[in-house]
């Protein structure tokens, strides 16, 4: 038989496939408009945090930390919280602008979805002032509703960068990436549980897409170093048996509540599963493609199947409208700058050469897209609220306020409450010691690259 005759293998397979390019993360412009993003939403933010009181229960311990950490410049909690939400903005502006030009190498992607994201509250702010009805209570319920209360919006700022830096370790194993993802995980882990479960199943979508890319075997090796190092880490509050108990409670309730997987929200993961690894799952150029894909259609899956019967797979799953919310401007992203391509601008995007002239543009391109969506978003607030179409968000609002309501009643009443889990003395000093078993190795793992590192250097200087 001809060689020519011989049909090609098809793209589902595993093997064969080209390895992940690496892709700097850092570069002159990168720095100089994730510096400019990072202040324009702390500028923007500010004065609507600074006003908000906060009213939050912690059953995690690291953003009580943080906030302690800032009274001691004499800086009340209330006003800590304002100080890590707003900081939270910028954390998150930068990690989805560095996060999808990462993947899709496109910089008008990013501005698009980073603008997208941000720029909600501004409408609303606007409406407010103006004296006119919005679709929430106040302008903090709106915060809260659409990117979280303080310790779920913190930890889901701190998944976009540990998104980054788990992809280049599962494609390129290096220990400084590895640390880096174990020690994000660990603190999304000790921010936030409903953030945690956002967080899994953000990264269970970044693995599967890499497995897809090429060497599995090696990569779910990886994969298991990052879940062993990442849960030994916070076992010193989240001890073993806590740990386990929990996945276990949580498997058991989806199998009780598994017959209403059927059909919608089955359809929906499934059908968004099968697209997104048939048409952009092996190509790592449209990787950003599909772990968006993907994970928008489990988070909508998840708040459909709330929102329709009212069962929740995952307990609070009314909560990942912030993940949602984030994945649908990066979808919105990719889609305009399919518009974009088939412009003039795109041509003399490309011919720009020098760095200054074209951050310059991105600056300008970033703020006039801004202001167009901050009028679209008032349009649309209008309609929303003049048509009654408000239900969705009135019913999930409502949702986490009766929540907070059960916090507090849990706390005693007492705001800012951090609830310690329930355990026993022996749980309590396995906890400890297992964290600090990797905290070492980490460490150890860390200064052994470092020495490596240090070695290669005086070889080639001598």
């Amino acid at each position: 038989m001809d060689s020519s005759e011989i049909p090609e293998r098809t793209s589902l397979w595993l093997k064969n496939q080209i390895p992940e390019e690496t892709w700097p993360i850092f570069s002159f412009t990168t720095i100089a408009f994730s510096v400019f993003a990072g202040l324009f939403s702390v500028l923007i933010f500010w004065p609507l945090v600074s006003t908000f009181n906060f009213e939050e229960v912690f059953f995690t311990p690291v953003v009580p930390a943080i906030v302690k950490l800032v009274g001691f410049f004499g800086v009340s909690f209330n006003d800590g919280l304002k100080i890590l939400y707003t900081f939270s903005f910028a954390i998150a502006t930068v990690g989805i602008y560095l996060l999808v030009w990462k993947m899709s190498k496109r910089e008008v992607t990013a501005i698009i979805a980073s603008i997208i994201f941000i720029t909600p509250p501004i409408p609303i702010f606007i409406l407010d002032f103006l004296g006119k009805p919005i679709v929430s209570k106040s302008i903090y319920s709106f915060f809260t509703t659409l990117y979280g209360d303080a310790a779920i919006f913190f930890a889901l700022s701190i998944t976009l960068p540990t998104v980054i830096f788990f992809s280049r370790y599962l494609s390129q194993a290096k220990e400084f990436y590895f640390a880096l993802t174990v020690l994000g995980c660990s603190v999304i882990l000790l921010s936030s549980i409903a953030a945690s479960v956002e967080a899994v199943i953000i990264l269970s979508a970044v693995a599967f897409n890499s497995l897809l890319l090429g060497k599995p075997l090696i990569k779910l090796r990886r994969l298991f170093f990052v879940i062993l190092f990442s849960v030994g880490l916070v076992s010193f509050w989240d001890g073993p048996v806590i740990f386990f108990t929990a996945i276990g409670r949580t498997v058991s309730y989806f199998l009780e509540n598994i017959e209403h997987v059927f059909p919608l929200p089955f359809v929906l993961g499934t059908v968004g599963i099968f697209l997104s690894v048939l048409f952009f799952g092996k190509k790592k150029e449209r990787r950003l493609i599909f772990i968006s894909f993907l994970t928008f259609a489990v988070f909508l899956a998840l708040t459909i199947n709330w929102m329709t019967n009212n069962d929740l797979f995952l307990l609070s799953s009314y909560r990942f409208l912030p993940a949602l919310y984030l994945f649908v401007s990066i979808i919105i992203g990719i889609a305009l700058t399919a518009l974009f391509d088939k412009s003039i601008f795109k041509k003399i995007w490309d011919k720009m050469d020098d760095k200054v002239v074209k951050i310059f543009l991105a600056v300008f391109f970033a703020m006039a897209f801004f202001l167009v969506m901050v009028f679209f978003g008032l349009y649309l607030s209008l309609i929303f609220v003049e048509q009654g179409k408000a239900g969705f968000w009135e019913r999930i609002e409502t949702s986490i306020f009766n929540e907070k309501r059960m916090s507090l009643e849990a706390a005693g009443g007492i705001n800012f409450t951090l609830i310690d889990p329930v355990r026993g003395s022996l749980e309590y000093f396995l906890g400890r010691l297992l964290s600090l078993f990797f905290a070492i190795w980490l460490f150890f793992l860390a200064l052994r690259r470092l020495i490596e590192k240090l070695k290669k250097t005086r070889t080639i200087n001598n």
